[in-house]
């Protein structure tokens, strides 16, 4: 469960370079005015765009940190919705381990992994993902 950081921060400064460039484009042209219905909708647009860049840099953050969550369905000794610390992860990143709540260490995959059941681990990014989804565009 790693990742570039010079990735992550890279994404985080493009999206917030997207959204000043709006704000000094707004406070300085007389035709990109976010108070008109164009420029709202303009401005609306490329900072949702970026927004939506920074959430993933920042999922994508915490999951180089290894955080995982199991998933509705899993066995008793998992909190379904519970966000765990997964460590010793391979190469890969296929596989790794965490401590559940009974205090075991498991050997877990990232997908089809036997103690949810045959369900998959959910990652920050895999909920950032999910949850733009479900934004009406």
């Amino acid at each position: 469960m790693t990742s570039n950081s010079n990735g992550t921060a890279s994404e985080l400064a493009g999206a917030l370079r997207d959204c000043l460039k709006v704000i000094s484009d707004a406070l300085q042209d007389d035709f990109l005015d976010a108070s008109t219905d164009a420029g709202a909708i303009l401005c609306g647009d490329v900072c949702a765009n970026a927004i939506s860049r920074a959430q993933k840099a920042l999922a994508a953050h915490k999951a180089m940190r290894g955080e995982v969550i199991a998933p509705e369905g899993c066995n008793e000794y998992l909190t379904p919705g519970k966000a765990y610390e997964a460590f010793g992860a391979d190469d890969d990143e296929d596989s790794f381990k965490v401590i559940d709540d009974t205090g075991d260490t498991l050997f877990c995959l990232r997908t089809g992994d036997a103690h949810l059941n045959g369900l998959d681990w959910i990652t920050p990014v895999d909920q950032v993902d999910a949850h733009a989804e479900q934004v009406p565009a």
